[in-house]
């Protein structure tokens, strides 16, 4: 099994990033846009006005 390590980017304003248990949320406007298990990511990048 290989592990695939990926780079998070928001770029949507009013994003709100959190962290949930072992997993990164990206919400927008009270909805969950997207959720990433930490062991997938190694690293995020944030643009514009993201919380």
């Amino acid at each position: 099994m290989s592990l695939q390590l990926n780079t998070l980017f928001v770029t949507t304003d009013g994003a709100y990033l959190r962290k949930d248990h072992e997993t990164v949320v990206v919400r927008v406007e009270e909805a969950t846009r997207v959720q990433v298990p930490l062991q997938h990511l190694a690293s995020v990048v944030c643009f514009g006005r993201v919380g």
